[in-house]
């Protein structure tokens, strides 16, 4: 396999040198229009007769054959069960059992336990229900001014400004009753 494609490339260097020698063709220009067509070629054979049905990658490994996975946190907390598995969620901070940040591409969700700050009943009494208060997690520069501003716009917040080792948050819920955390890195 290695010795075909050295001798494939260099076939494809040739095509270069010929029509330089034979029609005076610039070699920097016919080479970067041999990249697009190398290109295409690859992605045919990619995305075509190599691929399982269109996927493609390569056909999976069987579970056995797995190893372990760093990011798999299953087994210490129930709210991180299959998210790095099965969703393809990495874990970014993991204070268990308390609190797990898991994020895919630019997607992060929180997840909250007993212990952590947002486990805490609210001042009408509410404490989380299944799936805890998970939230969506919004950052922003100045939370006090940001809290104004909904309040102002007539937005209800489960909690005043809670202030903890990270930073300041605050909980409202969207119109279809998730909830949204405001959260204020703490900072120097």
């Amino acid at each position: 396999m290695i010795v075909a494609g050295m001798a494939a490339g260099a076939l494809w260097g040739f095509i270069p040198g010929i029509l330089k020698a034979h029609y005076s063709v610039n070699e920097v220009i016919s080479t970067l229009m041999l990249n697009y067509i190398a290109i295409q070629w690859v992605r045919f054979w990619v995305f075509g007769p190599w691929s399982e049905g269109g996927f493609q990658l390569s056909k999976q490994f069987p579970r056995e054959a797995w190893l372990p996975r760093l990011t798999d946190f299953a087994k210490l907390n129930s709210d991180l069960g299959g998210l790095t598995t099965h969703l393809g969620f990495v874990s970014h901070t993991t204070f268990l059992p308390a609190f797990a940040d898991v994020r895919r591409g630019n997607l992060r969700l929180l997840l909250s336990g007993p212990a952590s700050s947002a486990g805490r009943a609210m001042p009408d009494g509410r404490t989380p229900g299944p799936g805890g208060w998970n939230r969506i997690h919004v950052i922003v520069g100045d939370i006090t001014a940001e809290v104004t501003r909904l309040r102002a716009a007539g937005v209800e917040f489960r909690s005043d400004i809670v202030t903890g080792p990270g930073g300041k948050q605050i909980v409202l819920d969207d119109p279809a009753g998730n909830p949204v955390e405001l959260f204020q890195p703490a900072g120097p």
